[in-house]
Formats: C-alpha cells, structure tokens, sequence
C-alpha cells in the first residue's frame, strides 16, 4: 500500500501500472493480485487508510463525549485538516483519476458517503444539543458541503489558502451559518 500510495501521488493513478507498485514494493506482481487485488481495489483501501492515519475514529468518537456545539463543529472541522494534512496525497491520487475511471469514480462515492454520514452524525448531534437554527437536512448539507476534504484540497491548491486558514474560515463559516448566535455556544 506504501508503495501504491508513493507512486500515485507521483505518477498519478493512470500512468501507475501493477507491475511497477510491485517493484518499488520487492513484490512480484501476482502479489500484489493474490494479496490485495487490483490497482483499483488497492485504491479503494485507500479509504481505509486514509481514515486510519487521519484518526477519523477516534474524532468521531469524540462527539459522544463532546458537551458544547461548538466542540462538536470543532471536531467536523478537524476531520477533513487532518486528512488533508496526513493524507493529502491520496485525496488528490483518487479525485483526479475518478474524473476518467469508472472504478476509481466508485471509490470517491464511497468516500464522499462515509463524509456524508459522518456529517449526519454531526449535524444529528447538533441538533440533540437544540443548537442549530435551521433545519436538519439543511445543517447536514452545509456541513458536508464546507468539511468536504476534495473542496479543501481545491483551496489549497488552486487558490493558496493553508490548511489551518481554510479551516479558520469553514469554523467561522459554520458558526455563522449553523448556530442562532454565532459568537456565543447555544445555551450560554
């Protein structure tokens, strides 16, 4: 995966063959068939460990305890920075070979619902605490929309913004948009 990884996010998902991952792996290549699959199963882990590295479990387990709805937005936002940060490679490997391969464009899907669900999660918490302002199905919209890691790789590459900047202005965003009073938590 190591070796997957490395090479996607230098060559790009197309111009990486099975037979190369297995060299820069000391693998033989029906090794890498055998072990893993496919050069489009291999990324499809990748959402795997992209979680994995990120900690998206153990954030996510974090709103549970959480006791204020800004903690809990606090925790939506961390979620895509890490990614970006730890695993932004793989985030730009897989959206830029799922805009020509139908396999690949399957694996963004899964990832953009593991997002969306999360955000329901988010959005369902928020809402438990009597915090947002508008209606359900709207608060998960607008979380999915501005914590979407792809949108945020977008902004730091096309438009220079740092990560810690993007996600600056996603909390104040949200706050502003999800929350009756935007500088103050719900309930104080």
């Amino acid at each position: 995966m190591a070796a997957a990884r490395k090479l996607f996010a230098e060559r790009g998902y197309g111009a990486t063959t099975v037979a190369e991952i297995a060299r820069a792996a000391r693998v033989s290549p029906q090794t890498i068939y055998d072990s893993v699959g496919s050069k489009a199963r291999i990324i499809a882990l990748l959402n795997d460990l992209v979680d994995a590295e990120a900690g998206v479990g153990e954030l996510a387990a974090g709103l549970a305890t959480a006791d204020d709805a800004f903690a809990v937005m606090r925790i939506q936002v961390q979620i895509p920075l890490r990614i970006l940060h730890r695993c932004g490679d793989i985030v730009r490997a897989a959206t830029q070979a799922g805009a020509t391969d139908p396999e690949l464009a399957a694996v963004r899907r899964e990832g953009q619902r593991r997002h969306a669900s999360g955000c329901e999660r988010v959005a369902a918490r928020l809402e438990q605490m009597h915090a947002l302002r508008i209606p359900l199905n709207d608060a998960v919209l607008t979380l999915t929309a501005l914590t979407d890691v792809v949108w945020w790789a977008m902004l730091e590459d096309d438009y220079g913004w740092n990560p810690p900047r993007i996600a600056e202005w996603v909390e104040d965003s949200l706050k502003r948009l999800l929350f009756a009073v935007p500088d103050a938590a719900p309930g104080t």
